[in-house]
């Protein structure tokens, strides 16, 4: 009976040590896991990060996050959605009094603060402190009133928002198939201002010259524009940009858009900037201040010349819809004269009855007129001694085209449709005009 006593006491003692170290390290797991504030992220509305620079604010409106203050611009859903996580789970590993935390934690003095609201109440108030030795950082939140060194995610996204990662990096917001006005300019000598608008008819350009517009251009161009995103922010507020080739830029792109939020068209305008010497080029928003970084690579299908634009067609006319074609010499007189009746093409005379033509070389005309696409925009017009005349196309409607015609001396071909630019073909475009290119019907 001794012999069980004397054994049982130190079992019990390591028994109640197991016991007591189980209980301390399932508390201090608790105290891990147990965080600061219990948030429910999808109640959060409101979003601010408060420094001696300013204060960033954004605004949850239905579905959508925008940055409010001090100016707005889109926001990044996904950032705002793991800061948002990471704010509602973050746990000190242990707790103290938010006065009582020592002075090197960084927190009597907080350089940046973390506010979470719904409505008008605010929910946490998180102030960032310094890194903690063991790899931790020191959080406190006012609302509770306890601080503690925690892991160190909310601190390294907070003082990234803090300059701007929860903006969406965007350049243009709306780009794309509501967009309905375009606007490149260029300054300098070689530059000019482009204007494309989009009305009833399609896509034309109204500067530098009025003219149809390649519509597969537009929608390439835009998807570009939607596409483009700059590569981090380089200065929060660079006044008029000057260092940063600002003050005068090198490019401003507009884009105007249907924003189904205000229910109109708003435009979004962004300039160009100088060569940062590291393949990239400055930029800025106009209406935001600051000057981001964008890759010129991504410039390639935006920075584009106004012959970019241009429809490479000769006609927008559908074939089908042209019934005559008048071949006009150099001093107006007519070589030859096609016209269509009931389906049947005809070689009209000056005089006599119309003459049924084997229609092959018409319709190889009318596709080099209304469906091959040039090989470039002729910024000149081709010397008159190149000229070899005019013809007039006639469509279903009534009206009238006028095409003008130059052989260029390398055996290529220049066509010009009224007074748009004139599109510049090799010399393999079948151009059958001569008057012994159409042959009877047999």
């Amino acid at each position: 009976m001794k012999s069980w006593r004397r054994w049982s006491l130190p079992i019990l003692m390591i028994m109640a040590s197991l016991a007591l170290g189980a209980w301390w390290r399932a508390s201090q797991e608790r105290a891990f896991r147990e965080p600061f504030q219990r948030l429910s992220p999808d109640r959060i509305d409101m979003i601010a990060l408060v420094s001696p620079r300013g204060t960033l604010r954004y605004e949850r409106r239905g579905d959508l996050w925008r940055q409010v203050e001090p100016y707005e611009h889109p926001s990044d859903p996904a950032a705002i959605r793991m800061l948002l996580a990471t704010a509602s789970d973050v746990a000190p590993a242990y707790r103290m009094a938010l006065q009582q935390a020592p002075a090197n934690a960084g927190l009597a003095e907080s350089e940046l603060a973390l506010e979470l609201g719904s409505g008008k109440e605010r929910l946490a108030r998180f102030r960032i402190g310094l890194d903690h030795p063991a790899g931790l950082a020191w959080i406190g939140e006012e609302r509770s009133g306890v601080a503690g060194p925690c892991p160190p995610e909310l601190r390294r996204q907070a003082l990234a928002a803090a300059v701007g990662s929860l903006r969406d990096d965007r350049l243009f917001e709306l780009a794309g198939a509501d967009s309905d006005r375009i606007r490149i300019v260029t300054p300098g000598p070689q530059g000019g201002t482009m204007v494309i608008e989009r009305g009833a008819g399609g896509w034309r350009m109204t500067e530098p010259f009025a003219c149809r517009a390649d519509e597969a251009a537009i929608a390439t161009f835009l998807q570009s524009a939607a596409r483009l995103r700059h590569a981090g922010q380089v200065q929060a507020d660079a006044g008029d940009g000057a260092v940063h080739g600002l003050a005068a830029p090198s490019a401003e792109v507009a884009i105007r858009t249907m924003d189904p939020a205000r229910g109109q068209a708003r435009e979004e305008s962004v300039q160009f900037g100088a060569d940062s010497g590291v393949g990239a080029i400055f930029a800025r928003q106009v209406g935001r201040p600051p000057v981001v970084s964008v890759e010129a690579r991504q410039l390639a299908g935006v920075l584009l010349p106004a012959g970019a634009f241009i429809d490479p067609r000769v006609s927008e006319v559908p074939a089908e819809d042209i019934v005559a074609l008048r071949m006009l010499d150099t001093e107006g007189r007519q070589r030859l004269h096609l016209r269509r009746d009931l389906g049947v093409w005809s070689r009209v005379p000056e005089q006599g009855a119309p003459e049924p033509i084997d229609d092959r070389s018409v319709r190889e005309l009318l596709r080099s007129l209304c469906e091959v696409r040039a090989n470039a925009i002729a910024g000149d017009l081709p010397r008159d001694e190149w000229r070899v005349g005019s013809m007039q196309v006639s469509r279903t409607d009534g009206s009238q085209r006028q095409v003008t015609l130059w052989r260029l001396p390398d055996g290529g071909w220049a066509l010009r449709e009224g007074d748009s630019p004139a599109r510049v073909f090799p010399s393999s475009l079948s151009m059958p005009i001569e008057p012994g290119d159409h042959a009877p019907k047999r």
